[in-house]
């Protein structure tokens, strides 16, 4: 007998700690259990980072660039009026 979230085969527990055994299905999909995709505030749509070390693939969650540019030391400042002007002269060499 099976139990919610428990699965057994073989007589091997397939769920133990943060671990779990996984069928690969068709056309070779792996569907990541929701309790690990929550874990790491993982949602459809986000980005992830695969990559194989020896005869393990790894996931990790992929960091969101735009945050990473927002949180790091920034090496250049301008004011917006400088902004504007360098916009103002950027459009003008588009038009010809």
């Amino acid at each position: 007998m099976l139990l919610p979230g428990v699965g057994i085969l073989s007589g091997i527990d397939l769920v133990s700690g943060k671990k779990r055994k996984l069928r690969v299905g068709k056309k070779r999909a792996i569907y990541l259990p929701r309790e690990f995709l929550d874990e790491l505030g993982l949602h459809e749509g986000d980005y992830i980072v695969v990559k194989v070390e020896g005869d393990r693939i790894v996931i990790e969650k992929s960091p969101d660039p735009l945050l990473l540019a927002a949180k790091r030391k920034k090496w250049v400042y301008t004011s917006v009026e400088e902004f504007e002007d360098e916009s103002e002269d950027e459009q003008e060499s588009w038009k010809g």
